[in-house]
């Protein structure tokens, strides 16, 4: 039995294959201490100290938050880590700005209430979504999402919508189109749609399919659809073979 110190007295970082033979180790001291003798109980205890003061040390070191934002638009999502809240803001911000210039527009670091400039983009930017939570890394169960809205979305195959809706999609989603009726954008494989309820007249001009469609992803909770022709169809909607 070895105790987990180096040479020179220094004390040994314990892996966690090395914490799992310690454990063991007290285990079976524990479960039969007359199999032990006072050395080899002395080299234990030592070994259990040791332990100790490692952990400790860890959490000492870790004990801050960690701040974790999130940036959500056209499918595409960007993940931001800080360890304060304010660092984060602002690399939410510089890459709003960098990505969604306004004219005259002062620098990131020249502005004031940022969390309110955030806010502002996700009023100017159809589809964004930024998102911003704190976690304890003393509690990882610690956690909290602040105000800033945060969006969600599911993937549904491009199956669950018929060939004159998809042409459709393509259609309003053209560059040489004014747009239709909802705004969507146009993926890779698909497209991204809100699932939002819109008005009677609205309703009129958007396609069965489509609307059945929609209706799912706003009773299980998500804000956007993105149909993906390589997604897996659900047995809730109908299927179209084209």
């Amino acid at each position: 039995m070895t105790n987990s110190t180096e040479a020179g007295g220094q004390p040994k970082f314990l892996s966690g294959r090395s914490t799992a033979r310690l454990l063991a180790r007290a285990r079976a001291a524990i479960a039969a201490p007359a199999d032990i003798d006072d050395a080899l109980r002395a080299v234990l205890l030592d070994d259990i100290a040791r332990a100790e003061h490692q952990l400790a040390t860890l959490s000492a070191c870790c004990k801050d938050d960690i701040h974790l934002g999130r940036v959500a638009h056209e499918g595409c999502v960007s993940v931001f880590a800080a360890h304060s809240r304010e660092a984060l803001l602002q690399q939410l911000l510089t890459y709003c700005c960098e990505r969604w210039p306004c004219p005259d527009e002062p620098a990131p670091h020249q502005l004031q209430g940022i969390d309110r400039r955030l806010r502002e983009y996700q009023e100017r930017v159809s589809g964004l979504s930024v998102g911003i939570w704190t976690s304890s890394a003393g509690d990882p169960s610690a956690q909290h999402h602040e105000s800033l809205e945060a969006g969600t979305y599911c993937v549904l195959g491009t199956a669950h919508v018929s060939a004159g809706t998809a042409n459709l999609l393509d259609r309003w989603c053209s560059e040489r189109s004014d747009g239709g009726p909802i705004l969507i954008a146009r993926s890779i494989y698909g497209w991204f749609v809100p699932t939002r309820e819109v008005s009677s007249e609205t309703n009129d001009q958007i396609p069965d399919d489509l609307l059945a469609a929609m209706s799912f992803g706003r009773r299980q909770g998500y804000d956007h659809i993105l149909f993906d022709c390589d997604a897996a169809t659900v047995p809730d909607l109908p299927v179209h073979d084209w």
